[in-house]
């Protein structure tokens, strides 16, 4: 949804502005704005900062107050599942019930404090996955850069804004480079805003402050320098999450679904309401006795434990992907997890290490140089000095010890031209450098400008075919000489031996030239260039990520490595991690344009590489496999990533990624890892087979028992079970108990298995419905037989009642040792697998025989001790229950194959 200057979001922050009438920053001239907050173009000194820091605070949003306990029950409450408790405790008490309305209201009791507590439990584990989200800012302070945490922030600090940055707060800019913000955060619109130190009108739009950056804003490409003038709270998105606080989150799908599956035992819970008045009137029974039943009927067929099992098991899901290197943005993005198809996956950090340095450099003769004699040649530090003018990773010195910033191919050049003396001191060109042009994918290059003497010269790092295609000379032996097709011919040739060999080659060149700062139109920049040489960069495979591509393959899922590498580099490291086979061929970002939608389709069947491939590229190729109905994860690290991590299903960031990546991205890598790809697929699937595990557990033994009570009305006989007795089997032995199923390890063989696009198929597939209904259907005629058994023995109603309790209670804690693995079984499973299940079931078992030998709980729950040969009977069933549940396995979920 686009939003103009018109939004009533933006009108709010307008109008505050106009309420407090605070100094218009955008309709003054920079230099006096750095007077008002009292800074300089150096930024503050550190002892103002500390000043300033204790006076306003840091440089985060007030949080959001939480509910209080009242209101937290309140929400409790309303859910239907306490509706109908409410319900049954009322027509309880009316018949004169007393006992068993007491033990609803209890119960209901215990089902509010667990929902609360399993809430909080939730709400906890997402605070924990919020808090890893660090953003950083890089500041002048004392004339010297740092990198900060970006709370530390305050108003007069100058931050320096580098493509992909979020900026971290208001500021009035006073320096830009063909600087544009990406302001979707506040309004909207997906689209670039040029930026310009200019000053506009007083009253001018919000979003129409040209000079002005606001904070949760990225930068889209370019360079820029501002002035902090409001932090937190005082901000433009600080005035914004003011007004959006209160409204409530939307389901994901699954949430949804859990939703519908209790709105549906709702109705079912209403149709065998329906249906005891329809034969207690055919049968003349009294009111009384058919309102019992119906309290019975209504008790046991719900999942007491339901409402909280998806948030509990994402929950749960997130947190232990989280210590696997994964950081999950949102619930939608770990439902679907499990169900990619098609990851496409960067090179450099994903599957190498990112740990880059220069070995080897090539002269523009061809002749090469390794690294151990870059400082016996004066040839060498004369293009280390080139490069170095072309890149803005710089060295802060941190507690001792050289610290460097920026990105890892530049860090690379910034390492090597240090250990020749080349740096930012007097005597570099880098020390002149007046101007400079970041890098992007498309212009392929990036580039600075140093006064030398009365001219200028440009000095410019790139893709080795861009700068030989504008370059007319080459640098030999300290001389300028004719760039000849042969020489060219021969620098190409030794191009393609290193790409071949996977090596990273980035080519140095410039020009001398009058103007004092870089034109904006670079389509002639590079026109008459020198070619200095190449720089040979290595980056180690990282370890473990071949093993974790097959992985990710054998689950059925298809990698594609999808870079703006060179193609034959690209080539080199699929073919070294698994992805390309010997013979297979890269496709160019330059192909991909020729090819229309069909024919990429067909291409992604036979082609695992595509190289030099543009932002806009990858999106399309997320596109076509969408159309087709796959499931596409992808990695992204650059500003112009993001839309396309926003259009595949699953995005994913590289840790050391822009900060706009990763805000648009569903996943960040926070090692950098393929192999952190390959956990979040197994960690998916762990999610979905963990909560169906619970789905399966709550609806067998809630709805077995609404079978046993409809057996009982149809033959006439009393209530089998009465409501109490059913409460606490189910909210204290099966409650406990299907909690413990959130943190099973996941199924065997999960990740040799086809995906399953599990919103589509949903929780309750086709196989488990079966299932879940075969389930149920013999555990209501185990527990009737019984209770027809124990009738025969003309035993006192009280005690049949208890011999049926125990069964049920019993019943519940046998199959949820079935019910850890839907796909094993129940021997092959090992206990000490999941330590918390063995908790739970010692503090249900141990419940159950504080409720058989207390007679407190004796008197509450109406049970009476039974002999030795009638307990006897009951631990039978519960036998009976868990081979009817392995039974099921086998025959809905193939055991036997495991």
């Amino acid at each position: 949804m686009l939003r103009s200057s018109e939004d009533p979001l933006l009108q709010i922050v307008h109008a505050k502005e106009l309420q407090n009438k605070t100094y218009a920053y955008h309709a003054h001239d920079y230099r006096e704005v750095l007077t008002v907050l009292g800074s300089t173009e150096n930024g503050l000194l550190y002892t103002e900062v500390e000043k300033r820091q204790k006076e306003c605070g840091a440089n985060i949003f007030t949080p959001q107050t939480t509910s209080g306990w009242y209101e937290r029950i309140f929400t409790q409450l309303r859910s239907p599942i306490a509706v109908v408790l409410l319900i049954a405790f009322a027509l309880t008490a009316a018949l004169g019930e007393y006992l068993d309305a007491t033990v609803i209201l209890f119960a209901l009791c215990i089902a509010v404090v667990l929902g609360m507590y399993q809430e909080g439990k939730a709400s906890r584990a997402f605070e924990k996955l919020a808090h890893s989200q660090k953003q950083r800012a890089t500041v002048l302070r004392n004339a010297h850069k740092h990198e900060i945490d970006a709370s530390e922030l305050v108003v007069g600090d100058v931050v320096i804004l580098q493509s992909g940055s979020q900026v971290p707060a208001d500021m009035r800019l006073i320096y830009t480079k063909q600087l544009a913000v990406n302001e979707s955060a506040l309004t909207g619109e997906w689209l670039e805003v040029s930026k310009s130190t200019d000053a506009v009108a007083v009253g001018t739009p919000f979003s129409e402050q040209s000079c002005m950056a606001w904070m949760g804003s990225f930068v889209a490409r370019g360079y820029g320098i501002g002035v902090v003038t409001a932090i937190g709270d005082d901000t433009a998105m600080g005035v914004i999450a003011d007004s959006l606080r209160g409204i409530d989150d939307s389901e994901t799908p699954l949430q949804s679904q859990m939703r519908r599956i209790s709105n549906v035992m709702l109705y079912i819970i209403g149709a065998l309401v329906v249906f005891i008045f329809i034969i207690g009137l055919w049968k003349a029974q009294p009111l009384e006795d058919m309102l019992l039943m119906a309290i019975a009927i209504a008790v046991a067929s719900i999942p007491e434990g339901l409402p909280a099992a998806v948030t509990i098991i994402l929950a749960v899901g997130m947190e232990a992907l989280l210590k696997r290197g994964g950081l999950v943005r949102n619930l939608l993005a770990a439902e679907t997890l499990g169900s990619t198809t098609y990851v496409l996956t960067d090179k450099t950090g994903t599957l190498t290490q990112a740990v880059m340095s220069v070995q080897q450099m090539l002269y523009g003769d061809g002749r090469s140089i390794l690294a151990p004699d870059f400082c016996k040649r004066s040839e060498a530090r004369d293009i280390f000095d080139i490069a170095l003018t072309a890149v803005d990773a710089y060295t802060e010195e941190k507690d001792d010890t050289s610290v460097a910033h920026g990105d890892a191919v530049e860090v690379a050049i910034l390492e090597a031209a240090a250990s020749v003396s080349i740096s930012d001191t007097e005597g570099s060109l880098r020390a002149h450098r007046i101007d400079y042009l970041a890098f992007t994918s498309e212009q392929r290059f990036a580039a600075g400008l140093a006064e030398e003497g009365d001219r200028f010269r440009l000095c410019v790092n790139g893709a080795p075919e861009t700068l030989l295609k504008y370059a007319t000379k080459m640098l030999q032996g300290g001389r300028e000489e004719v760039l000849y097709d042969e020489a060219r011919e021969c620098i190409e040739k030794a191009i393609e031996t290193y790409t071949a060999e996977g090596k990273r080659l980035i080519a140095v060149g410039y020009k001398r030239v009058s103007y004092d700062v870089i034109p904006e139109n670079t389509g002639t920049l590079l026109d008459d260039l020198v070619f200095a040489g190449v720089l040979v960069i290595t980056d180690p495979i990282r370890k473990g990520v071949s093993r974790a591509i097959a992985g990710v393959q054998s689950a059925g899922a298809q990698v594609l490595l999808v870079t703006g590498d060179n193609p034959q580099t690209a080539l080199s490291i699929a073919r070294e991690v698994g992805i390309a086979q010997e013979g297979d061929l890269a496709l160019a970002g330059d192909d991909l344009q020729e090819l229309s939608d069909e024919d990429l389709l067909i291409a992604l069947h036979d082609v695992s590489v595509f190289a030099r491939v543009l932002p806009s590229q990858k999106m399309r190729i997320a596109m076509v496999l969408q159309q087709k109905g796959e499931i596409v994860a992808m990695t992204g690290d650059g500003i112009n990533d993001a839309p396309a991590l926003q259009r595949a299903h699953i995005g994913i960031a590289i840790g050391t990624g822009t900060e706009v990546a990763k805000e648009a991205s569903d996943l960040v890598l926070m090692n950098n890892s393929f192999e952190t790809i390959y956990a979040a697929i197994e960690e998916g699937r762990r999610i979905i087979a963990n909560l169906r595990k619970i789905v399966g557990y709550l609806l067998s033994t809630s709805l077995s028992e609404a079978v046993l009570i409809s057996i009982a009305l149809i033959l006439s006989a009393p209530v089998p079970i009465l409501p109490a007795q059913i409460l606490w089997a189910n909210i204290i032995e099966e409650g406990v108990m299907s909690v413990a199923f959130a943190f099973e390890k996941g199924e065997k063989n999960a990740m040799k298995q086809k995906p399953q696009d599990i919103h589509e198929e949903g929780i309750l597939s086709a196989q488990m419905l079966w299932f879940v209904a075969f389930v149920v259907t013999v555990l209501g005629l185990i527990t009737g037989v019984l209770y027809l058994y124990v009738r025969s023995l003309a035993l006192p109603l009280e005690i049949e009642r208890s011999v049926m309790f125990l069964a049920i209670a019993v019943d519940s804690l046998f199959i949820s040792f079935s019910f850890r693995s839907l796909t094993v079984p129940v021997w092959k499973v090992p206990l000490h697998t999941n330590l918390f299940f063995i908790g739970s079931f010692l503090v249900s078992a141990t419940l159950l025989v504080i409720v058989l030998t207390v007679p407190f709980f004796q008197y509450l729950l109406s049970y009476t001790p039974l002999p030795f040969e009638l307990m006897r009977l009951s631990f039978v069933a519960g036998v009976l229950a868990l081979v009817t549940v392995e039974l099921g396995k086998f025959l809905f979920f193939e055991t036997r194959k495991n």
